[in-house]
């Protein structure tokens, strides 16, 4: 996953309602057209070719006058197949920081004496 990037659902408004008895329910209330839209623009497809948006939904600390009890975010998480996930896992272990590919991209004298050198037709193996 990437930076922790959150991108607000837009078109879909959360709230909770809290019965007598404790029950707690969501009430969500979607305006279509900014909603599909957001689909639109965010959809993911599986390896099945089927399409999702996944969403999360975080409890807000204070809740304002307009009672929205939830702020709808992109989740955009895609699950990997094994491949990917190792390839992934991989470039993670195996990349080098900056300061380890500077240390091997700095030229040494001997490096820099050998690249200097011009290379014969005698000295070719073939």
């Amino acid at each position: 996953m990437s930076e922790n990037k959150n991108t607000l659902a837009k078109g879909m408004f959360v709230r909770e309602h809290t019965f007598n008895s404790g029950t707690k329910v969501l009430n969500v209330s979607i305006s279509v057209a900014d909603f599909c839209s957001f689909v639109k623009d965010n959809m993911n497809e599986d390896s099945n070719g089927n399409q999702w948006v996944n969403l999360k939904l975080i409890p807000n600390k204070n809740i304002g006058e307009n009672k929205l009890s939830h702020t709808p975010i992109l989740n955009d998480y895609i699950r990997k197949t094994g491949e990917q996930a190792l390839d992934a896992l991989a470039a993670q272990v195996i990349t080098p920081s900056a300061e380890e590919r500077a240390i091997v991209e700095t030229p040494t004298k001997k490096t820099r004496k050998k690249a200097s050198k011009k290379v014969k037709a005698d000295d070719l193996p073939f």
